[in-house]
């Protein structure tokens, strides 16, 4: 058994000629915890990693590994939210355009 948190926010992502900070997109994000963990360990985890990247540039705010897409933002919020609870999460990423990235 598993539950789930969905938390929204939004960031910028330098594509091509965009400009100094690149194109803004919004992302709906959903975790998937162990039942076993705590409910307030796994939203405080979740809500931490966020508000590092909300509203941050990616690449200029935010160093994740490179190049800064969309898959990299997935493995780089389920590599930090993992590290705060201390186990494996699944989750999906859907940008505001339509595209979904799962890693399950």
């Amino acid at each position: 058994m598993e539950r789930f948190f969905r938390r929204h926010f939004a960031v910028g992502q330098k594509l091509g000629e965009s400009g100094p900070y690149g194109q803004g997109f919004n992302y709906h994000l959903e975790v998937r915890f162990p039942l076993s963990l705590d409910r307030d360990i796994c939203l405080k985890a979740m809500s931490a990693v966020v508000a590092t990247l909300d509203h941050k540039a990616l690449g200029v705010d935010v160093h994740i590994p490179a190049p800064p897409s969309s898959e990299n933002l997935a493995r780089y919020l389920a590599l930090e939210i993992e590290k705060r609870v201390g186990t494996k999460v699944s989750l999906s990423l859907e940008r505001g355009d339509g595209f979904l990235f799962r890693e399950f």
